[in-house]
């Protein structure tokens, strides 16, 4: 049985850990589950808050293990992680597998929330962090 981590350990700002199980292809699944429950799963996805000072600012996501070695992982931030599910824009800088770095929501939206989902792989553990 997994355990839901209702209270996120602390963090320097802007940074964030975790895990997420199975790859899903998508960030629904994992925000529907954050939102009628309010903890999250990492079994499909891994949901954190974002302050709204992140925005326009370079993120890092980096796959720090995996049980296959081909863990894909993605992330997409909303600012509103309740609504219809549309995430801000954002620029992929670079993608190499293992980092992708690139620049917060550069359109007019405010991020407040990031989902971190896997495409390909399983038991992906990450880091996260903007500058």
């Amino acid at each position: 049985m997994l355990a839901c981590a209702a209270v996120l350990p602390a963090r320097a700002a802007g940074e964030q850990t975790g895990t997420v199980q199975l790859a899903v292809r998508t960030p629904s699944i994992a925000r529907t589950l954050y939102v009628a429950t309010g903890a999250n799963d990492e079994l499909t996805g891994y949901v954190f808050a974002v302050s709204p000072a992140a925005k326009g600012k370079t993120y890092t996501l980096t796959r720090t293990k995996g049980a296959t070695g081909l863990e894909d992982l993605d992330i997409y931030f909303y600012a509103d992680i309740s609504g219809t599910g549309d995430p801000c824009l954002f620029t992929t800088v670079s993608d190499d597998g293992e980092t992708q770095t690139g620049v917060i929501c550069p359109d007019v939206k405010t991020p407040k929330w990031a989902v971190v989902w896997l495409n390909a792989g399983a038991a992906a553990q990450f880091a996260f962090s903007y500058s």
